[in-house]
């Protein structure tokens, strides 16, 4: 299972979120709604493969690069 499919499938967000590739094994995710944000940000340590998932909080998202 991909980390896309497999992330909201744990999250089960209210209302959703977009995850979508930025390069270089970067991630941007998308909640559409302030609740599952705070969820998901404070329930725990997220790994995927192994691998540590690092949240940032962004403000203005450029569609082609991320967080600005």
């Amino acid at each position: 299972m991909s980390m896309k499919n497999m992330m909201a499938t744990i999250w089960r967000p209210m209302r959703g979120v977009t995850i979508r590739s930025i390069g270089e094994g970067r991630y941007l995710l998308q909640f559409f709604h302030s609740l599952d944000v705070q969820r998901v940000m404070t329930r725990s340590l997220w790994f995927f493969n192994n691998h540590p998932l690092i949240f940032i909080s962004c403000a203005k998202v450029s569609t082609h690069n991320g967080c600005h």
